[in-house]
């Protein structure tokens, strides 16, 4: 499995990932990842301790380029609760000597997803006072690594550390002077790497490596990454590789390393050592402890690979030049390269930079960098450990500066042309020696601002912290007056893009991304992006063609083929996205994302079958992919077998896998509600939701739901007063207030409290004044039946006529009722056509009654029966209202229903349609929570501009169910959302009857959502409203022989 690391890296990233001086959190709170590297598919096991009981946040980030910001953030997490326990830093005590690692309690654990791309990582926990400390980990696919390697080393870094403290390079034949600071006694022969870093911002595992990676990463260099650890476990380095790069003082690594290394070079391998004092130690490593000492193993002075040996020191610059020669070249100068520590070379090694070193008591000592043959390959050691730091600074290093010359003879070391260096970066971006207020906080930022509130780094800092602390109108300000500033800057003009992408403002984000790419009109992440762009604002045929550029700067790149087929999908171009699909494997066999978009494309067509096949086939090749697991329960699920999706979305809570926490819950809840109907198990799958994973529900859509499920549970178990509670602790999970109350008032039923039962009932119409106090109902215990409820209200209101179409097969007393839910509106203009789908007569004659008591009424009688659609079109046909809204015939409205809809047209005149909220009660005068809850879209709620519509799009299709849907979304898709409006409250009541449509028989809508003729009647409908015969004609005549789209022969 191979990850595109020049993807990766076109992502949008984040600066607010460092850690300032004096903001470290010192030995208030410690962490570490265990194990340190892991591998796909794996799972990240944050541990901590601290001093006192805390609570922590966490955010995880992955290190790279990112536009110059130096990191994307992954995964977040709040309310995390640290416990007080011994804690570590280097001001500490030492611990006692037999003492090796404490099994600090683990504070969360994250599953690492299919989209995480290998490389350097930091978990950063972090205080509400804003201090922080972090946890390096690594992830690898060492049995991936081809071609360009880096190769990091966790051993190395920890052992250095550990053993030597603060100036680990004062460890010499196997002694080390003691220094206040060290987190052991001297002599511990012993270490696990399960532990905290030395440094809590970072320490060397960002000190060295990172500027490598950030360096690599900028310049769209191909790498991937291994470890010293799956080195020494593995004891092979693929033959696919070419170059492996190690920086950094790597002072320790085991025989197994060398031994792997050695075998790599004389079969004709590259090894760069862009660092110092390589391999001068030897240790072994067994189950994650390393020794010090032992057989073969000990202080070595002199590497036979690196044909070098320790030269001199100085752990504070001011540090000394280099003077680089090579062949046929002229010579060059890096400042600041000679520090930290340096080795020289073996007699007989071809130098090819040289230069002195201060070391104590003014003493200097010489530093060179070599380059030997080794076997069929060759050896460079750079011997200086700042090397990288002349690469890519990520902030001030003492005096050395970044050295474009240095950059392409490094280029050259890794096999790479130097003329790929990038040297027309925009003077206006934040480049690798301008960061001076990269590391600021918002509040030192601000500060600047409040003396120079033009300062353009401060506007663009502080605007990208704003926008990582999702306060984006704010970010905005500051984004659009740095690019007033600097209009050409490449990263403010980036920065205000994404800030409009989040503020959903994506007209204005053309004009920026014209501008990106006038200046990098072959940049491919800049291309696709704004590809998607184009595609999400409807305007195919360009994004298309933007997409299409992309492809031919990267034709291998199957990304933009993806993009292609996920568009095509969502517009029911199924054949051109599979032939997009073909292109996107056929270029990248095996890609996950590209067989991810064939199993949802099965999805789409209701192909649950083969859909599930496409996400089992993917799980071959990748057993831990979680996306995987997940897609194959949905499957399960749509495809109703429920014993097999539910143990799935189970395992999936039970791993801990956050991002579809909330997904396999729902479903799970589902099942456990409406197919096993055991409240035990929703009860318990609810608890295990709230108490862990509450975050993954916090501020989304349907957030209630295991509340709601769970205080039913009890409640049927007679502790309703647990439900009720519940209900009020969670309260902030109810993004509808209407929610809410009906979940209490079904609470106050059950208990026999009828007063406070009516008065959540009332409540619930709250998101519009004083519509909760326009009713009463006429039974003894407060129920809200249709057969029971009466307005209260008096004033009327009076505009355009409106005509209320309500269609009806029969007469019973629910009929007479709805009738006179209509009549008792405060609307009053009002022309009320009844339409009899050709009832008995003597039902008819019963309904002809009730006309007589009303001369807004209109009652009409069809020849045939043929549906309640072709029903309500012939009311259309013989209406006279500005307006036309339609009714059930088993239904309550509220009395200010239409009143509310026609108020809000009239306030807004280019609205040609509105639509409102409902919800069900059965005979018991039980309200209905199936699914996501009570509350749901009515489409028999509509209130429309007679004229608009039915001159642009016409009639119903004449079927026998599923008609309003397709109506509602063939208006939206001719006349745009923005002129369709949907109201929160749900202005009308439905009775449950076991004989409706919507509960049984070959036309029900299941509690697991649509199947069947109806789920096939939309994906025909869906697919001509993505046709160009649509696009030149959504008309439906209100009697056609010739039908526009097919249909289920079962619903004509």
């Amino acid at each position: 499995m191979r990850f595109d690391t020049i993807a990766e890296n076109k992502k949008p990233g984040s600066l607010d990932w460092t850690i300032p001086k004096q903001m470290d959190c010192g030995d208030k709170l410690v962490c570490y990842v265990d194990e340190q590297l892991l591998q796909p598919g794996g799972v990240i096991r944050l541990r901590a301790s601290s001093s006192e009981d805390l609570v922590a946040g966490l955010r995880i980030f992955r290190m790279g380029w990112y536009s110059g910001a130096g990191a994307r953030l992954i995964e977040y997490a709040s309310g995390l609760r640290i416990p007080a326990n011994t804690t570590w830093n280097k001001f500490s005590k030492p611990l006692p000597k037999d003492e090796l690692c404490l099994e600090w309690p683990e504070v969360i654990s994250i599953s690492i997803g299919d989209d995480w791309c290998e490389g350097l990582y930091i978990a950063r926990l972090e205080l509400l006072d804003g201090k922080a400390t972090m946890a390096p980990f690594w992830l690898t696919s060492p049995q991936e690594a081809t071609g360009l390697t880096v190769v990091f080393s966790p051993i190395n870094i920890q052992a250095r550390n550990w053993w030597g403290g603060y100036s680990a390079t004062q460890v010499i034949n196997g002694r080390s002077k003691k220094r206040r600071g060290l987190y052991h006694t001297i002599g511990i022969e012993e270490i696990n790497l399960n532990r905290p870093m030395y440094n809590s911002r970072g320490g060397d595992a960002l000190r060295w490596d990172y500027p490598l990676v950030r360096f690599l990463e900028r310049h769209d260099i191909p790498i991937t990454y291994s470890s010293d650890i799956d080195i020494t476990n593995s004891r092979i380095i693929p033959k696919s590789v070419s170059h492996l790069v190690t920086t950094g003082p790597m002072r320790y690594w085991t025989k197994e390393f060398e031994s792997s290394l050695t075998d790599f070079i004389q079969s004709g391998g590259n090894y760069v050592h862009l660092g110092s004092e390589a391999g001068q130690h030897i240790v072994s490593l067994n189950s994650g402890i390393v020794s010090f000492h032992g057989d073969g193993i000990g202080e070595r002075l002199d590497n036979p690979l690196t044909m070098s040996r320790p030269s001199g020191s100085k752990p504070r610059p001011p540090w000394s030049s280099m003077q680089v020669k090579l062949d046929g070249l002229d010579s060059f100068e890096v400042q600041g390269l000679i520090g930290s520590s340096w080795d020289r070379a073996r007699d007989g090694s071809k130098v090819v930079a040289l230069g002195y070193g201060r070391h104590k008591f003014l003493r200097k000592r010489i530093a060179e960098s070599s380059i030997n043959s080794i076997g069929l390959g060759t050896v460079f050691n750079s011997g200086v450990s700042n090397w990288t730091w002349a690469l890519s600074a990520y902030r001030r290093q003492g005096n050395i500066k970044v050295n474009e010359n240095l950059q392409k003879f490094t280029l050259s070391l890794l096999g790479i042309d130097p003329n790929l260096l990038d040297t027309n970066q925009d003077a206006d971006m934040i480049l690798d020696d301008d960061d001076s207020l990269s590391n600021l906080s918002l509040e030192e930022l601000e500060e600047i601002l409040e003396e120079d509130s033009d300062n353009f780094l401060a506007l663009l800092n502080s605007g990208i912290r704003l926008f990582e602390l999702d306060r984006y109108d704010e970010a905005g300000k500051r984004l659009e007056k740095a690019h007033e500033l600097r209009p050409r800057s490449i990263l403010a003009t980036y920065r205000l893009a994404r800030n409009h992408h989040k503020m959903k403002r994506y007209e204005e984000m053309i004009p920026l991304y014209h501008e990106l790419l006038r200046q990098r009109p072959d940049r491919f992440h800049y291309l696709q992006q704004y590809g998607v762009l184009l595609l999400s604002l409807n305007r195919f045929e360009e994004g298309r063609r933007v997409i299409e550029k992309a492809i031919s700067l990267r034709p291998r790149e199957a990304s933009s083929y993806i993009t292609l087929a996920n568009d095509a999908r969502k517009r029911g171009k199924f054949d051109y996205a599979f032939d997009m699909l073909n292109s996107a494997l056929l270029v990248s066999p095996g890609n996950k994302s590209a067989k991810s978009t064939l199993a949802m494309m099965y999805e789409s067509q209701s192909d649950f079958r083969k859909a599930r096949e496409e996400w089992l086939s993917l799980l071959t090749l990748d057993p831990k992919n979680i996306r995987a697991k997940m897609g194959a329960a949905r499957c399960a699920y749509r495809a109703k077998n429920y014993d097999i999706a539910f143990p799935a979305f189970q395992e999936i809570i039970d791993q801990g896998a956050y991002r579809y926490i909330r997904e396999a819950g729902m479903y799970s809840i589902h099942i456990a509600v409406n197919h096993y109907r055991d409240d035990g198990k929703v009860i318990e799958i609810c608890r295990i939701l709230l108490d862990k994973y509450i975050q993954c529900f916090s501020g989304k859509n349907n957030s209630h739901v295991p509340v709601t499920q769970m205080s039913l549970a009890f409640a049927r178990n007679g502790k309703w007063e647990s439900g009720l509670r519940l209900v009020d602790h969670h309260k902030t999970l109810f993004t509808s207030s209407s929610e809410y109350y009906l979940l209490k008032s079904q609470l106050y039923l059950i208990s026999k409290d009828f007063e406070n039962h009516l008065k959540m009932v009332k409540q619930s119409f709250a998101y519009h004044d004083s519509l909760n106090l326009n009713f009463e109902t006429n039974d003894e215990m407060k129920r809200c039946r249709v057969n029971d409820l009466h307005s209260t209200y008096e004033p009327k209101f009076s505009g355009p006529l409106v005509s209320v179409i309500m269609t009806v097969y029969g007469f019973n007393e629910l009929v007479k009722h709805a009738i006179s839910s209509i009549q008792e509106q405060s609307y009053n203009n009002l022309e009320i056509i009844i339409v009899d789908d050709c009832s008995s007569d003597s039902d008819f004659n019963q309904l002809r009654e009730v006309s007589k008591e009303d001369s807004r009424i209109k009652i009409v009688q069809m020849n045939k029966n043929g549906g309640t659609y072709s029903a309500k079109n012939y009311g259309m046909s013989i209406a006279n209202g500005k307006y036309i809204a339609f009714h059930d015939s088993d239904d309550w409205l509220h009395p200010r229903k239409i009143e509310t809809h026609v108020s809000l047209m009239l306030e807004q005149p280019n609205l040609v349609a509105t639509f409102s909220n409902y919800f069900r009660v059965d005979e018991s005068g039980n309200i209905i929570f199936r699914g996501n809850g009570a509350v749901r879209p009515a489409c028999i709620s509509l209130v429309m501009d007679r004229e608009a519509i039915l001159t642009k799009i016409g009639y119903f299709d004449s079927v026998r169910v599923s008609a309003d849907s397709e109506y509602e979304y063939r208006i939206i898709s001719v006349f745009g959302k923005d002129r369709v409006q949907y109201l929160h409250s749900p202005l009308l009541i439905a009775s449950v009857r076991s004989e409706s449509l919507s509960q049984g028989g070959k036309f029900a809508v299941g509690w697991s959502g649509l199947s069947g003729h109806r789920l096939e009647y939309r994906r025909e409908y869906t697919k001509w409203h993505n046709s160009e015969d649509f696009k030149s004609n959504p008309y439906i005549e209100i009697h056609s022989e010739n039908r526009r789209f097919p249909a289920p022969k079962e619903m004509m």
